[in-house]
């Protein structure tokens, strides 16, 4: 099923974009290979050396065109979203009994390059290999069922805010060339702030018990939905109101990128856009499967088929009113609520 995502994602992502000659600003010619430092704007000395000059110029081009085009609002949508993607590499490798082969730095690093709606699949696939069952309580090698503790909740909080929530807010208010450059590294950045929490501050031993992050962690989630929630409301709020929207577009699903490859004649921003809309919708689709997988692995219980269409439909729908984000909040808290439950003494848990 991922790697069915993955294949799709390659397609209306690379396959499409390489087609289109809109895709010129991208090219060696404006980012040349070893750097001169004078093709374009944005071709300046963000490291110093070679290999990540030119790199970081192409993308820096990409964002510079989307973030000052008519695809900003999407762009701006896409990034608020984009938490919610990307938590459960961070969240569940921090886990005491996460896995390390789960890792948010390797995983980002390979998303920045080719795509969050590429690679996101793969790294959700990974996760769930290296996640266990609650259910599989003989199991000795059981893996990513602990509930968070308090000390763990507060640097996933630190790895969001620092690492990821204060750059994207300068990058989206400045449009700053070197911003952008030090936006791309986020997964790096969360990482780096996680860890130095983790050994800079002393932890209370009240901090590490299992289950005591739960109220911090959901009010985080509680904070970033609301977040997401807004951002999204806002673009539907500009959506609805473009001179180009009209109920019978809005009814045929004509505002859904498509999966043919767009007219070559087409600008760079409409091309750049298109992939960001493509980037997003198999982000949020691989999340949501994953999300609702993680979620059965965290529950004591089964539920049987008519209860997960049911589920799925009313999460469905949620992320319709309030967004993605806040779709996979839910999911998230839903799957932390779980866990602390599956911990508890056979017999103290919840019923329901």
């Amino acid at each position: 099923m991922f790697g069915s995502l993955c294949l799709l994602a390659n397609y209306t992502l690379w396959t499409h974009f390489n087609a289109l000659d809109a895709s010129k600003p991208l090219d060696p010619p404006m980012c040349p290979m070893p750097p001169t430092y004078s093709s374009c704007p944005n071709e300046l000395p963000y490291t110093g050396q070679a290999v990540p000059d030119q790199l970081l110029c192409v993308l820096v081009n990409f964002f510079s065109i989307v973030l000052n085009s008519p695809a900003y609002a999407h762009t701006i949508h896409f990034l608020a979203q984009l938490p919610a993607v990307i938590l459960p590499f961070t969240v569940e490798r921090t886990r005491t009994d996460g896995s390390i082969f789960i890792s948010h730095f390797l995983i980002g690093t390979v998303y920045q390059l080719k795509g969050a709606g590429m690679i996101t699949p793969l790294g959700y696939l990974i996760t769930l290999f290296f996640t266990s069952s609650v259910r599989d309580r003989p199991s000795p090698s059981k893996r990513g069922t602990a509930p968070l503790t308090q000390r763990q909740a507060e640097s996933i909080l630190v790895s969001i805010l620092f690492g990821f929530f204060v750059p994207s807010v300068i990058t989206a208010t400045t449009l700053s060339p070197y911003w952008i450059a030090i936006w791309q590294g986020f997964p790096w950045w969360m990482t780096a702030a996680q860890t130095l929490y983790l050994v800079a501050v002393p932890a209370p031993p009240s901090s590490s018990k299992p289950g005591s992050g739960l109220a911090l962690f959901k009010s985080t989630l509680y904070t970033l939905s609301t977040a997401s929630a807004i951002a999204h409301w806002v673009f539907l709020y500009h959506t609805f109101t473009s001179p180009t929207f009209s109920l019978h577009s809005l009814l045929t699903f004509s505002w859904l990128p498509s999966l043919s490859i767009p007219p070559h004649d087409i600008s760079s921003a409409e091309a750049f856009g298109h992939f960001l809309e493509w980037d997003a919708i198999m982000s949020y689709s691989a999340a949501f499967l994953a999300g609702l997988w993680l979620l059965s692995l965290a529950r004591t219980k089964t539920t049987n088929v008519d209860g997960w269409v049911k589920e799925a439909l009313a999460k469905f729908f949620l992320g319709v009113v309030a967004g993605p984000g806040a779709m996979l909040y839910t999911i998230w808290g839903e799957r932390e609520d779980a866990l602390v439950d599956a911990s508890k003494p056979e017999g103290q848990g919840d019923k329901k």
